[in-house]
């Protein structure tokens, strides 16, 4: 069985895109087992989703990392990064 959203345009794995979605399984596996019931204030959330905010920010990164160029529109201006090869 193949996952073709974990593969990039040359049909290879990610590893970005595997490590992410085994660090937010993993992190909500964890999150059944010990519950939420045991969070009393932000940093037990954080430490309790850090799992889940690295699989985000590895796909995040594999996102930004094939944009060939992106625009964004604040007010009236318009700021754009491109990427030369």
């Amino acid at each position: 069985m193949k996952i073709q959203w974990l593969q990039d345009s040359t049909g290879e794995y990610s590893y970005a895109r595997v490590v992410g979605l085994l660090c937010i399984v993993c992190n909500l596996v964890g999150l059944f087992c010990i519950g939420i019931a045991d969070i009393n204030n932000i940093w037990q959330a954080i430490v309790a989703c850090s799992g889940f905010l690295t699989g985000i920010f590895l796909w995040l990164i594999e996102i930004f990392r094939k944009l060939p160029s992106m625009s964004i529109k604040v007010g009236s201006k318009e700021y754009s990064l491109k990427k030369d090869k």
